[in-house]
């Protein structure tokens, strides 16, 4: 399902499609057969543009709150993490889970991991 800006911008973009092609049917002499094209070639990139978009960002599905905190990109509680992570004094609210999170640091690499807060909630060294 498209948002109501996705689809405010479809119907200006094919719109602008149509009545390019109708600019350039209706003034095939007077400039209208450019024009029209410039405005179908607008319209026809604003749709390609609006769907690479859908494409290069999360999906409808991850933008909706979830109390699984594992497809936020966090690890759901009781996750064992390698023994080289430490546990840190970082935590933060996923804001598309609405889940405490825990922060978990592996000074040998840099990695950090997110560990959802609950019983048992990211088990490791301390």
């Amino acid at each position: 399902m498209l948002g109501a800006s996705r689809v405010i911008v479809v119907v200006f973009c094919i719109a602008f499609v149509v009545g390019g092609l109708a600019l350039a049917v209706a003034f095939p002499g007077e400039g209208g057969i450019f024009s029209g094209m410039v405005l179908a070639v607008i319209g026809v990139g604003g749709i390609v543009a609006l769907a690479f978009e859908r494409m290069r960002y999360h999906s409808e599905a991850d933008e909706r709150p979830s109390d699984d905190p594992a497809r936020a990109g966090g690890d759901p509680p009781g996750t064992r993490l390698p023994p080289s992570f430490r546990r840190t004094d970082e935590v933060f609210v996923d804001p598309s889970s609405g889940v405490t999170m825990r922060v978990w640091f592996d000074p040998s690499s840099g990695e950090r991991r997110y560990v959802a807060e609950g019983i048992g909630a990211g088990r490791g060294p301390a």
